[in-house]
Parts: structure tokens; sequence; C-alpha cells
């Protein structure tokens, strides 16, 4: 199997994705299998050795249960939904970026000119206070991401 740039390995069967996600998310084959409403863990186990393949409303319990998306469950591949929402927070994370810098370089010219003798300590402060959010809104939306991405085996 290959590695992929996180060292996930790229899982190219459907049993596969599903026991590495059901391991991820702490089940059990017979955890998983009761919440699927199985009363042994067989079936969850041949369908992870790819001896059956769920039908399509075992495979929507198997996404709603481990809380991943569908398409990429059965095609081991980003649906659409997944791709356009990583576009949309990684263009949060580059506007958050801007933004400290912004913040920075302001800070920079304000030092600049605290250092000739101009008050701008009360600017100063609030600048630091708002770069202080803007990290902190940058690594949730960071952090969120790659939670979305690990889940399709992908990273930042």
């Amino acid at each position: 199997m290959e590695k992929s740039k996180n060292n996930f390995a790229i899982r190219n069967t459907f049993g596969e994705r599903l026991r590495l996600l059901r391991k991820k998310r702490g089940f059990t084959q017979g955890g998983l299998a009761e919440k699927l409403g199985y009363k042994t863990s067989v079936p969850v186990s041949n369908i992870e050795n790819g001896v059956t393949l769920p039908n399509l409303v075992t495979l929507t319990k198997i996404a709603d249960v481990l809380h991943i998306d569908l398409h990429w469950l059965i095609t081991g591949m980003a649906s659409e939904t997944v791709i356009y929402l990583k576009l949309y927070v990684s263009n949060g994370l580059i506007s958050r970026q801007w933004k400290m810098l912004d913040l920075k370089r302001e800070a920079a010219e304000l030092g600049i000119r605290q250092s000739m003798g101009e008050d701008h300590g009360t600017r100063l402060e609030q600048i630091s206070d708002e770069l202080q959010k803007q990290q902190l809104h940058y690594e949730a939306l960071r952090k969120a991401l790659n939670e979305l991405l690990e889940d399709v085996g992908e990273s930042i």
C-alpha cells in the first residue's frame, strides 16, 4: 500500500477505509456492529475484509455513526462539499494571516514613533489584544481544517 504525505496509508478498498475510520473513532468491530443493528461483529468483519459490501441503508448508517462524508467512505475521494469547505476554511486562514501581518506592521510603525517620543501605548495594547484574538481564531480554523482533512487522508 502506498503512503501518503502525512503517513496515512492510502486506502484502496472500502473495507480498508472502514477499518481505519472505525479504529480512529474508537470502535471495536462489535461496537460498530451494535450501532449498525447487528447482533454480532461478523457483518462488520466481512465488510472490512472484502467478503461483502454493505447496502445503501447500511452505508448511510456507517457514515452517520462514524461522522464521515459518505462520498469519501464509498470512493476514498473527498466530495465537492468537502473540497469547497476546505477552500472556504483555507481562505479564512489566509485572511487571518494577512490581518495578523497588518497588525504587526502597524505595531512596528507605532513602536518606531513611540521610540521618537510619541505616545501610542493604548493603541499598541489594542493591537496586542487583537493579535492574540486573531491567533486564536487562526489556530481554531487550522485545527478544524486538519480534523476535517484527517478523515479524508489529507493534511495542511
